[in-house]
């Protein structure tokens, strides 16, 4: 198949329904680990610039660990996708120049086959939290912190590994 393959899809603004294996995922190790498939629905289309775009949403559980309290923590992951799709670098950067990125994020596919994990692993990624706060919005509590009274608490979170660092150094100069 050919790249044709997005082209005959927009035009008949087709909706794709598909579970992808979990396994199918390469960057998510790194960050998390995929517990079940990534259900995904796609919808494509031509805007009204002839542009191919493409919307919907990847839904997954993940297990990913706390940043502070290194516990495993399991999330529900629903990423909104909205993108237009372009064949190479080149059209990326004339999509750029053109305004394009500014309302939709813009996807490099690089197949010749639609490859629904290429249009949707970017966007799941983004959607991992990125700071204890946005655990804390999901509802994650620290069980450190829950247990330890407040000033304890406000003690483990504030240390200084490189505290006696100074004094050291200047010593070994004396």
């Amino acid at each position: 198949m050919s790249s044709q393959n997005y082209i005959s899809l927009a035009k008949r603004e087709a909706k794709v329904e598909q579970t992808l294996s979990a396994s199918a995922f390469c960057k998510f190790p790194d960050s998390a680990e995929l517990i079940t498939g990534v259900t995904v629905t796609l919808a494509f289309y031509f805007d009204d610039q002839r542009k191919l775009n493409v919307d919907g949403t990847a839904t997954t559980k993940a297990r990913m660990i706390c940043f502070r309290c290194n516990q495993p923590i399991m999330l529900d992951l629903v990423s909104e996708i909205s993108s237009i799709l372009v064949f190479s670098e080149e059209d990326a950067v004339e999509a750029t120049k053109m305004g394009d990125h500014h309302r939709k994020g813009l996807v490099v596919v690089s197949k010749n086959e639609p490859d629904m994990v290429e249009i949707v692993e970017d966007e799941l990624l983004l959607s991992l939290p990125q700071s204890i706060e946005q655990l804390e919005l999901l509802g994650h509590r620290c069980e450190s912190r829950e247990n330890a009274p407040q000033g304890e608490a406000e003690l483990k979170e504030r240390q200084f590994p490189f505290a006696g660092l100074r004094d050291k150094i200047e010593a070994s100069k004396e």
